[in-house]
């Protein structure tokens, strides 16, 4: 039904339902909620265009831009978390894995085609040129683990940099020095948010910043962490006492290496990762962290996506999720202190 229909249905002009429909001012509140209560009856959102039906079904879209996805399961537990959810609500959720750009445009369009209800994309490196295509979309967005400004998409992100100044902040009440930080040479939203977290504490405990020692490696695997890390050590780089790394695979990778060169953790250097993965417990001595809980975000993720298809709800919204520490034993206090 179009805004000129309803309005010869309700004996109301074209204009006090197009006043009504898009909440601007020159009609009662009598009438306001008469027309939309009467658009909603007749598909209508709005605007007066046609109400997206859908297929019932949320679209996972488990994204990368390039490469191939980590497997630490990190990703694995906020699947499982949408998965149980969708579940509890009485709707069904399919994976769609889906690697670079040109990919993306293709399951984007056959989503529209299929009229989709919704989507949640898990976007790792996710670029200003998918949220370009994605905002788009006539289906409600929900991303996770990025940030971007949008009027039609929702965001459920880690709250990365507290966490970072968390971490940082007690390797430093721990070791009552300068910490250094271990980042990836793949930089992303996330992990710049986690180092400036890491430089909130420096600031915080009144250390500068430039006097922290900075590694840089890529992070793809533990085993390439620790060949990089061993490098770094041969090559005679400064080293520090502590470290904050970016998240836990290059913290394990880094432990591995210091210890084939002699060095004893955390009583010569404590190291702190981010993430939490399964590994994290099981390495020798197990690796105090952040925990991130990605069940959570799933859950909540699939919460907000159900509001938007159900309620159509159509105002944008960022949630930030905070991650906890989880004290081990590779920090500890250096010795004599």
């Amino acid at each position: 039904m179009t805004s000129k229909e309803l309005a010869k249905l309700l004996g109301l002009s074209e204009t006090a339902v197009s006043f009504a429909l898009n909440d601007k001012p020159g009609v009662s509140d009598k009438t306001r909620n008469l027309v939309k209560k009467a658009a909603m009856e007749h598909g209508m959102t709005p605007g007066g265009s046609k109400k997206h039906k859908g297929d019932g079904i949320i679209h996972v879209i488990q994204y990368l831009s390039f490469g191939n996805m980590p497997d630490n399961g990190f990703f694995r537990n906020t699947l499982n978390g949408i998965e149980f959810t969708a579940t509890e609500l009485g709707i069904r959720s399919i994976i769609h894995y889906v690697n670079g750009y040109e990919n993306l445009e293709k399951e984007l369009k056959a989503l529209e085609e299929c009229h989709a209800s919704g989507m949640l994309i898990l976007g790792f490196i996710l670029e200003s040129r998918e949220m370009s295509l994605m905002s788009f979309c006539s289906f409600p967005i929900v991303v996770i683990d990025a940030h971007f400004t949008s009027n039609k998409i929702d965001f459920i992100e880690i709250n990365n940099r507290d966490a970072g100044f968390l971490a940082t902040n007690y390797l430093i009440n721990k070791r009552g020095c300068q910490p250094g930080c271990i980042r990836s040479t793949t930089r992303t939203y996330d992990f710049d948010q986690r180092t400036e977290g890491f430089y909130d504490a420096l600031k915080y405990n009144m250390m500068v910043k430039s006097k922290s020692i900075m590694h840089e490696i890529t992070a793809t695997s533990i085993e390439d962490s620790e060949a990089e890390m061993l490098e770094i050590i041969d090559n005679k780089e400064e080293l520090a006492s502590s470290y904050f790394a970016e998240n836990d695979i290059m913290a394990i990778g880094a432990m591995r290496a210091f210890k084939k060169r002699g060095y004893r953790i955390p009583e010569d250097i404590s190291i702190i990762g981010f993430d939490d993965i399964s590994l994290a417990s099981y390495v020798d001595p197990p690796l105090t962290t952040i925990h991130i809980p990605r069940n959570y975000i799933g859950r909540i993720a699939v919460e907000r996506l159900y509001a938007r298809m159900t309620q159509h709800d159509h105002l944008s919204i960022n949630i930030h999720i905070n991650g906890y520490l989880v004290k081990r034993d590779s920090v500890a206090p250096l010795s004599g202190k």
